[in-house]
C-alpha cells in the first residue's frame, strides 16, 4: 500500500517511552523502600502511600503499552492519573499539572476522541479542569486565584508555540493535500469486496452503522460486526483510529480509480 497516506503511531517511540517511565518510576519506588523509610513502612505518610500506589499503577500501565503501543490512550490515561494527583496535592504552586493535562488531551487528539460529538467532549474536559481547580480553594481564595493566573499564563505560552508550530506544518503540507488516499485497490474479493469498500467509504463520511444497514438491508449489528473485519483488514483498531489515520482521504477501491487518480494528479502538478 506505498500510496496510501497513513499517520502511524510511532511504536518505536512509544517502547521508548514506556521503558524510560517505568524505570523511572522504579528507581523512585525502590529509592522510597531503600533509601528513605529503611523498609519501615510506618513512616510512610498517607499522601507517599497513594503516591506509590499511582506508580504502581502507572508502571502497570507502562507494560501494557510496551506490549500494545497502539493503545496510546492508555498512555492519556497515567498522564491524567498524575494530573489529578499533583493538583490534589499539598502544593498549591505546581504547574507540573497544567502539562500533565495537555499531555492528557494531546493524547485523547492523537487518538481521535474528540472526532465524534466535538462540541460536547471539549466542554466536558474544561468543566474536569476547571473542577479539578476548585479543590485548590482550600488554600483560600488569594491561592486560588494566583494558582487560576499561573495556569493561564502557562496555557498561553504552551497554546501560542503549539499555534506557530502546527501553522508551520499545516503550511508544509498543503501541497500534498491532494494526494492523500485509502488506497484499497490491493486488496481482492476475497478480503475486501466491493461491497465493503463501500461501507469504509460511507463510515469515513460519519454515516451512522444502522443507515448503512437501512440502506443495504442488513440488521445493524451484522453491519458492526463486518466492519470490525474490515477495521482488521487494512490495520485500524476501530472507528476512531479510523478516522485518525484516513480522515479527508479519497477512498480508492479498483485499479481503475488507481490509474485515474494519478492521471489527475499528473494534470493538477
Amino acid at each position: 500500500m506505498g500510496t496510501t497516506h497513513k499517520h502511524n503511531i510511532p511504536e518505536q517511540f512509544v517502547k521508548l517511552i514506556c521503558i524510560a517511565g517505568f524505570i523511572i518510576l522504579l528507581i523512585g519506588l525502590i529509592k522510597e523502600f531503600l533509601v528513605d523509610s529503611g523498609l519501615d513502612l510506618t513512616k510512610w505518610e498517607k499522601t507517599k502511600i497513594i503516591t506509590q500506589i499511582e506508580n504502581i499503577f502507572t508502571m502497570l500501565l507502562f507494560t501494557i503499552i510496551f506490549f500494545n503501543p497502539k493503545k496510546v490512550e492508555f498512555l492519556a490515561l497515567a498522564s491524567f492519573v498524575y494530573t489529578v494527583s499533583v493538583i490534589l496535592e499539598e502544593n498549591v504552586y505546581n504547574v507540573m499539572e497544567i502539562f500533565m493535562f495537555y499531555l492528557t488531551v494531546s493524547l485523547l487528539i492523537f487518538r481521535g476522541f474528540y472526532h465524534h460529538k466535538k462540541t460536547l467532549k471539549i466542554v466536558f474536559t474544561i468543566f474536569v479542569i476547571l473542577g479539578l481547580y476548585l479543590t485548590k480553594l482550600r488554600y483560600g481564595f488569594d491561592n486560588y486565584l494566583e494558582s487560576m493566573f499561573q495556569a493561564a499564563g502557562y496555557s498561553l505560552v504552551l497554546f501560542c508555540i503549539l499555534f506557530f508550530l502546527m501553522h508551520y506544518q499545516k503550511n508544509k503540507s498543503f501541497s500534498s493535500l491532494n494526494t492523500r488516499i485509502l488506497d484499497l485497490s490491493d486488496y481482492d474479493e476475497n478480503q475486501l469486496s466491493a461491497m465493503d469498500k463501500e461501507w469504509l467509504e460511507l463510515a469515513l463520511t460519519n454515516e451512522k452503522y444502522n443507515t448503512i444497514a437501512r440502506k443495504y438491508g442488513y440488521s445493524e449489528g451484522h453491519v458492526k460486526n463486518r466492519m470490525h473485519y474490515i477495521f482488521a483488514t487494512i490495520d485500524v483498531i476501530d472507528r476512531i483510529d479510523l478516522f485518525s489515520k484516513y480522515a479527508g482521504c479519497k477512498v480508492i477501491k479498483d485499479k481503475e480509480e488507481l490509474q485515474q487518480w494519478k492521471q489527475d494528479i499528473l494534470e493538477k502538478s
